[in-house]
């Protein structure tokens, strides 16, 4: 059974874990204040994770005192307090102290090369070379030394084995060969063992686990023909597949010869090297010392396997499996939107018992990601299997590069973080309810890694391997859109916990009635024994694309036969072919009508079962469209249904309609309904009934007034730099002034890219020069209020405005990263500079945008932006066209009404729309609600009194119209270090109230 006051009261055990990203100095006071805040918006844990920027040494001394500070706090407040396994990411390298000391360990690839044959000359690292005559003709050459001359002419092809090189993300050391288990031995001994030394008695219980990040065996290379090739490759090849992998390098890379088979086994033997050296040994590590394995691979690079092969074996060997799912993008890209890297995850975990499943997501949204976008994103995953979300990041600082890794941050310098508590108590209730019993689904949908693996080639494109990823994509997001559940079958996983009963293909604890394959060229020999006995047996199995002619990558006429004989049914993979087959198969479909004949396609299902209560999940995933839907029930079962935001819960009547029990669904745009169903017990079938509420009058509400709550801003992104004092260079972007300056200088770029603070040598720390900074700004006229310059480093800088010294106040904005100094007095009408004059500028400090705040409105005209004194109120509507582009906070709206009503009246707001990430609704000064997602409809009935009434809307916005970026960008909804590099600003976030309101007087019929 479903534990309803679980629910309620969600323990910090199911709520959100979030990437908390340690990026600067580590001061103890303000760890503990930060775990606090996130205690506050309902947010159970966190991932204590070094990114760019730390400036404690990794695993130091004082960085392991700051672990044991974080737990220690963490205990306290009954959270829990993760592990992360890397020095930034990906996982492996042991903050370069791996291959630094252990040079040997370092990845290799096998390099190809094409060149003329003349200029062929003997290397050392050359292994293989050919002569190439095209159409996939090759032969070999013996002695690279000796030319044929009447060869000359032709082209030849070499092969080399190579150690990557060093790289600065990698702690300036070379990455990692996650194929040796010694190597991986010695980064568990390195990361591991040094985190149990430190805090081990916390294991299991304040510390549940560790994150692993993209681990990989990539062989890089940008613009070369490269595959991994670990130590002791060849012969682990040759041991398993009984052949000398050396003989066949061409086929690797080229069309040529039996090259399906000869991929099919190099992947093979290379994923089966790195699951048994990376992810079961630290599985195992884990295992035996009370504590969760999670993180995730590389799974959003599909089909591509030059990362990890395939990533659902590795999935078997994670207590708590999960995936990266990032970015907040319109079209459906690598991450989100895209349902096959959540299936692949949550199919292993229905498989093989797993209760929780991860996802790191949100990162790279944009700063701009609204309540809405973050209900839809989360619900989207909700449904598609994820139980635990780990948000991505929080910023413990926003000083420099930090503030631009990747965006969003979930922390206090956002303007909307007081009121996250709404999304974090419905992470955490629809954490706990989708970790409870067991998913429920008999359609099992075969992956077609092993096809990618023999039509993938470094060099080469492949239109048959882009038909394997559009078809089984579009397969998954189609079943999801008839909400179908399902899983997906990897050849992996069914070779070491699949069997046949009858008419039941089961994978571990998972019992499937129909198998779906989407386009395939290549099929595992042990998943195609098992389909034979399968459909012998009185199973289903589906095509709905190019069918596999190739048994372990070898031509096959019998399982040609097979897919052209009539155990296999072929059907066209739209949804309305797969609806009516799959229902007439019996198979398991969440029936649903949309009442004004839409196409639902936007609403996802899950469904779980817990004895005799079940749980359906349905969400729309659509920020635009709306939904009337009609559910039916196999019988009038006892229905309720509970609210992740409140934790409340009601009864849903069912009701008889032409041959079947209902009950009718309500959709908003990104609404959902979670029901618990309860098939022991029945509900009284009673007539449809209207909502129960007759309008007696209606208020329209006007004449609002806005005001903001903070400072106002003006962002300068320009500025212009003397090296001696006298010469002025050309004004342009600071970031790209900073890049240019560090190029000449010999820094490194001030990226989170670059080697991190605390490894910079005492001599690269003292080698500054002197640097003068000006940025330029224009008043209109003398302004009357508050006017700060907000700038970062204070103690680095002498700070001048129109020539007089200012200095720094105290004070901070937004973050304790910025700086704030008085510059009112300083100013001018028209033309005003700021000059930041330091001695020491150097690898550790980088020029940044400052900031102008205050009591002003921000006008534009032909030369740019000016300051001005600001209007007594804001209108409704736009608030970035009424002088506040830059602004970053919240605008109160306020009003008033009369009423006179008695008390079996119902009291109801309704709002029009906001722009924003929040907005909250304040009836005579108390607090009533925070909506985050449509319907904006308030009850205000216990708020209102007879007479006179005040009422505010208070809209919130986010860091992006402080922080940018501020110029329309390739994708949106996807926002990198790279996106900030703007010429001119003309992209700022809508923000505002429309001013349309209605207050609702409702009598009981």
């Amino acid at each position: 059974m479903f534990n309803y006051e679980y629910f309620k009261n969600c323990d910090n055990e199911y709520r959100s874990a979030p990437f908390w990203s340690w990026n600067d100095k580590l001061e103890k006071e303000e760890l503990i204040r930060q775990i606090h805040e996130m205690h506050k918006q309902g947010i159970g844990g966190f991932f204590m994770h070094p990114r760019g920027g730390l400036v404690d040494k990794y695993l130091g001394e004082s960085f392991m005192e700051a672990i044991k500070a974080c737990v220690e706090e963490a205990e306290k407040l009954g959270m829990k307090a993760w592990l992360y396994d890397e020095d930034r990411f990906p996982s492996g390298y042991a903050g370069g102290m791996l291959t630094k000391d252990n040079p040997e360990y370092a990845l290799r690839v096998l390099e190809m090369e094409e060149l003329p044959y003349a200029e062929l000359k003997k290397e050392e690292d050359i292994v293989k070379a050919y002569l190439y005559r095209g159409e996939g003709n090759f032969e070999q050459i013996d002695d690279p030394e000796v030319l044929d001359t009447t060869k000359i002419e032709q082209d030849a092809v070499i092969f080399r084995i190579k150690r990557i090189s060093r790289h600065p993300g990698f702690d300036d050391q070379p990455y990692t060969d996650l194929c040796n288990k010694e190597a991986v031995d010695k980064f568990i001994e390195i990361t591991y063992e040094a985190y149990k030394k430190t805090v081990g008695q916390y294991f299991g219980t304040v510390i549940p686990g560790v994150f692993t990040d993209e681990p990989h065996f990539n062989p890089g290379g940008l613009g070369k023909a490269r595959l991994p090739w670990p130590a002791n490759f060849d012969d682990e090849f040759t041991k398993k597949k009984g052949y000398d992998i050396f003989d066949h390098l061409p086929e690797l890379f080229f069309n040529t010869g039996n090259y399906r088979k000869v991929r099919f086994d190099f992947w093979d033997v290379l994923l089966s090297m790195f699951v048994e050296a990376f992810t079961k040994n630290i599985y195992e590590w884990c295992e035996e010392n009370n504590l969760k394995f999670t993180g995730h691979f590389w799974e959003h690079v599909f089909p591509d396997p030059l990362y990890n092969g395939s990533v659902m074996p590795n999935y078997e060997f994670m207590q708590v499996p999960g995936i990266d799912m990032l970015f907040n993008t319109k079209e459906e890209r690598d991450q989100f939107g895209n349902a096959l890297i959540v299936k692949e995850v949550s199919s292993v975990a229905n498989q093989l018992g797993k209760e929780r499943v991860m996802s790191e997501t949100y990162g790279a949204s944009g700063w701009e990601l609204n309540f809405a976008d973050q209900k839809k994103v989360a619900d989207w995953q909700f449904a598609l299997g994820i139980n635990l979300v780990c948000q991505h990041l929080v910023l413990y600082s926003l000083k420099g590069y930090r503030k631009r890794d990747f965006p969003l941050s979930f922390a206090d310098h956002q303007p909307w973080w007081n009121y996250y508590r709404i999304l974090g108590d419905y992470i955490g209730r629809m954490s706990y309810i989708m970790s409870q019993g067991d998913f429920v689904g008999d359609v099992l949908v075969l992956h077609p890694s092993s096809s990618t693996w023999a039509e993938f080639s470094p060099n080469q494109e492949s239109s048959l391997l882009d038909e394997i990823e559009k078809s089984v994509k579009s397969l998954v997001k189609t079943l999801s859109g008839i909400q179908c559940p399902f899983d997906l079958g990897d050849d992996v996983i069914i070779q070491r916990h699949g069997r046949v009963e009858d008419d039941r293909f089961i994978i571990g604890k998972m019992a499937y009635r129909t198998v779906i394959l989407p386009s395939m060229t290549v099929m595992r020999s042990s998943s195609f024994s098992l389909l034979k006995e399968f459909a012998e047996g009185g199973g289903r199995i589906v095509v709905t694309g190019v069918t596999p002619s190739y048994l372990d990558g070898q031509e096959s006429e019998e399982l040609k036969r097979f897919f052209e004989s009539d155990l296999v049914v072929r059907v066209a993979p739209d949804g309305r072919t797969l609806k009516e087959i799959l229902a007439e198969m019996g198979n398991i479909i969440i029936p649903i009508d949309e009442i004004n004949g839409k196409d639902p396609h936007n609403i996802y299902c899950h469904v779980r079962k817990n004895g005799s209560e079940k749980v359906v999940f349905l969400c729309n995933i659509s920020k635009e469209e709306s939904y009337n839907v009609r559910l039916k029930l196999d019988k009038p079962y006892y229905v309720e249904e509970w609210d992740p935001v409140t934790g409340d819960k009601t009864v849903l009547m069912p009701y008889k309609y032409e041959d079947g029990v209902y009950i009718d669904l309500e959709f908003d745009p990104v609404g959902s309904h979670l029901l618990v169903i309860n098939t022991d017990k029945h509900s009284a079938l009673t007539p449809k009934k209207s909502s129960g509420k007759k309008t007696v009058d209606s208020i329209y509400l006007s004449e609002w007034k806005g005001k903001r709550t903070e400072y106002n801003s003006l962002t300068l992104n320009r500025c212009s730099i003397s090296l001696d004092g006298n010469t002025w260079e050309e004004e342009d972007n600071v970031l790209i002034i900073d890049d240019a300056l560090r190029d000449r200088l010999n820094f490194e770029r001030a990226q989170i890219f670059s080697r991190q603070p605390w490894m910079y040598s005492c001599e690269e720390r003292n080698r500054v020069y002197p640097l003068k900074a000006k940025y330029v700004f224009n008043t209109g006229e003398q302004l009357k209020g508050e006017v700060f310059a907000v700038l970062e480093s204070p103690d680095m800088y002498n700070v001048y405005v129109n020539g007089k010294e200012v200095k720094f106040t105290g004070r901070t904005f937004k973050d304790r990263a910025f700086a704030m100094y008085n510059i009112k007095d300083a100013l001018v009408p028209g033309v005003n500079e700021i000059i930041l004059d330091t001695d020491r500028y150097g690898q550790l400090i980088s020029l940044e945008s400052i900031y102008i705040v205050g009591d002003f409105k921000v006008a534009k005209d032909s030369r740019g932006f000016f300051l001005l004194n600001e209007d007594e109120c804001i209108s409704p509507g736009d608030w970035t066209q009424q002088g506040y582009p830059y602004y970053s906070g919240s605008v109160k709206y306020s009003t008033g009404f009369e009423i006179d009503v008695d008390g079996e009246h119902l009291v109801e707001l309704e709002l029009g729309d906001f722009w924003g990430v929040v907005s909250r609704v304040i009836v005579n000064g108390n607090q009533v609600a925070v909506l985050g997602w449509k319907p904006y409809k308030v009850d205000i009935t216990g708020y209102v009194n007879n007479g006179r009434n005040s009422i505010e809307v208070e809209v919130i916005n986010s860091l992006q119209n402080l922080l940018g970026p501020h110029h329309y960008l390739p994708v949106e909804g996807l926002v990198t270090p790279g996106s900030f590099y703007c010429k001119e600003d003309v992209k700022f976030d809508k923000s505002g109230f429309n001013g349309e309101a209605v207050v609702k007087i409702y009598r009981g019929e």
